[in-house]
């Protein structure tokens, strides 16, 4: 069977790290593999850059052009659009990959790979001055489920909030068009929401959890600093992802783990929210969760934290 994957690569503004990321795919190797640079309206030589890979390589590299800065779901789901491999991958402009990125991915048989609709795996983080993008330890850490789960277990991992890197997944395009694509709206756990929904209808399973398949490198212009503010976008992901879980017909084992889990996490959630002295956000915690899912308001642990929230008022 064909093993085809095109890597998409959203790029804005990316000049400084463009080139380091697209060599990182080229010198995989690979055969069948193919990078797709979109360049999402950059001002500086992002494309030019692009361009650049595009002529030398033109059977291994394609550029497509934003007039606008539209933002790095858009771009991502130009890329998936222009798309025609049989498997698609993800790379910030800013990461790279590692040699072993599709080791495990290659080392399924035909009729294993057959079975599956993707494959999850790890990135390392290496900070911004770290020598090493390409084989160094980073700062020992890592980023994404480090460990093999599948089916409602995967989901309901996921819906504690933490998710895999976008540059350790591997995706059968087929499968977008039944779970959607990235929501242009959403600027923070757009990804995230892709996943909950890809772990509700596809058949996605972990690579080698042993070693890490690409690298984020966190600078100062895309560190993303957790707040507890951003609890809100992040649950407002899980109930969306629950309500197309519901109206498209998902397992009932899947629609169970949303019951649990999503409930789960807000009250967490507002619990932190309360420790960190911020009412107003763990109000809204519980307001998004009632109105969406109302039974939930007449649970115990609900009321407990209306309770503690009206008492502190």
């Amino acid at each position: 069977m064909t093993r085809s994957i095109d890597v998409v690569i959203p790029a804005f503004n990316a000049e400084r790290y463009l080139e380091r990321a697209i060599e990182s795919v080229l010198a995989l190797g690979r055969d069948a593999l193919r990078v797709l640079i979109v360049d999402d309206g950059s001002s500086d030589q992002t494309s030019r850059i692009a361009q650049r890979f595009a002529d030398r390589w033109p059977a291994q590299c394609r550029l497509l052009r934003c007039s606008e800065n539209r933002g790095v779901s858009a771009a991502r789901n130009i890329g998936i659009q222009a798309a025609t491999a049989q498997f698609i991958a993800f790379l910030d402009a800013d990461d790279v990959y590692l040699p072993n990125r599709f080791a495990s991915f290659d080392a399924l048989d035909d009729e294993a790979l057959q079975r599956i609709d993707g494959i999850y795996q790890s990135a390392r983080i290496v900070p911004e001055g770290e020598r090493d993008l390409d084989g160094g330890t980073g700062d020992g850490t890592t980023f994404g489920i480090v460990r093999p789960l599948f089916g409602p277990a995967l989901l309901a991992e996921l819906l504690t909030g933490y998710c895999w890197a976008t540059s350790a997944i591997v995706i059968r395009r087929s499968v977008f068009a039944q779970c959607g694509v990235f929501d242009p709206a959403r600027k923070i756990a757009e990804d995230c929401h892709l996943w909950f929904r890809l772990a509700t209808f596809a058949a996605l399973r972990a690579g080698a959890m042993d070693e890490p398949v690409s690298v984020y490198w966190r600078h100062a212009e895309n560190t993303f600093v957790p707040r507890i503010e951003h609890r809100l976008p992040m649950l407002d992901a899980m109930l969306d992802a629950w309500r197309y879980a519901a109206t498209n017909r998902a397992p009932v084992a899947m629609l169970r783990t949303y019951a649990e889990a999503v409930p789960r996490y807000a009250l967490r959630s507002v619990i932190a929210a309360r420790e960190a002295n911020a009412p107003v956000v763990a109000r809204q915690l519980l307001m998004r969760l009632a109105r969406s899912r109302p039974r939930t308001a007449i649970g115990a642990e609900f009321l407990r934290q209306a309770w503690a929230l009206a008492r502190a008022a």
